[in-house]
């Protein structure tokens, strides 16, 4: 009877050793098609960032193309008596800036919009 249960345990522990090399190794071909995916979306990621400047740059200079049209405009210099388009001025400029460094990261090297 004593043998019977060593024997069982043993088989036991076999199964339980194949079933955890099994799942290590099925866990190690995870982890590999993740890293090349991690890979292949951080060089798309580079592409992409690279790319951004390009597009956005006849964007930003229809933006400030607008913001100067109004500044101009009889509508801009009347709302600017109560300090309004200096405010909304600041604040397009603001939303530009920060569009420009998350969004267009290679255009804080000094290259103009």
């Amino acid at each position: 009877m004593l043998i019977n249960t060593i024997e069982e345990l043993r088989n036991a522990l076999t199964r339980q050793e194949q079933e955890a090399a099994f799942m290590e190794e099925r866990l190690k071909r995870d982890h590999d098609d993740l890293q090349k995916r991690y890979q292949a979306s951080e060089l798309r990621y580079n592409e992409l960032v690279t790319q951004v400047p390009e597009s956005t740059r006849p964007l930003l200079r229809q933006i400030e193309a607008m913001q100067r049209h109004r500044w101009r405009s009889s509508e801009g210099r009347r709302w600017d008596r109560g300090g309004g388009a200096r405010i909304q001025r600041r604040l397009t400029s603001r939303r530009i800036g920060l569009f420009v460094r998350w969004g267009g990261r290679g255009l804080r090297d000094g290259a103009a919009p």
